[in-house]
Formats: structure tokens, sequence, C-alpha cells
């Protein structure tokens, strides 16, 4: 059984907010890191392309570990599934 999560989030402990379809909570986490984010996007002459990349590769070692593969490199990250099903059709129509 899961334990509550609620202190997770921004949430007062007298709102019981099920609409989680229509627009779910932020977890604190979530809000933080983003917060990170705009910060440093608001200086942009202190981001780097090994910026984009070097967390991509990080992430791409764990995904490999949890799926029990050493081909981390055969792991793409893209922004949407949308984009990654244009550019598979693409590649296919293509070649």
């Amino acid at each position: 059984m899961i334990t509550c999560q609620k202190d997770k989030f921004n949430i007062d402990q007298d709102v019981v907010y099920l609409n989680g379809a229509y627009m779910s909570p932020l977890l604190k986490s979530a809000v933080k890191a983003g917060t990170e984010g705009l910060k440093r996007k608001s200086a942009p002459y202190n981001i780097f392309p090994k910026d984009f990349f070097d967390p991509a590769s990080g992430l791409k070692k764990l995904f490999a570990a949890l799926i029990d593969t050493e081909e981390e490199h055969r792991i793409a990250c893209i922004p949407s599934v949308s984009y990654g099903i244009a550019n598979v059709t693409n590649n296919i129509i293509l070649s």
C-alpha cells in the first residue's frame, strides 16, 4: 500500500484535489527543477553545447541499465512522441 504523498506537493492540508485528468499538481521537486532551469536559461551565455548532451548521456546510461541493455548509444532522447514518430516516418519515406 502506498502511503500518503501529499507532502510532496504544494497543496494545502485542507484541500482534496482529485481532478488529475484536467491538470495534475506538480511535485515540489519538479517546481524546484523548473525554477532552476529558468534561472539557468536567463543567462544563456553560460549554457554550452555540452550542457545539452552530458545530462542526456547520463540519462541514457540509467535507462539502459533499467531495460538491461549495454547499448545506451541506441537510446534516443526526444522532446515528444509526435516528434519521434515524425522522424521515424520521414526516415521510412526517405529511405
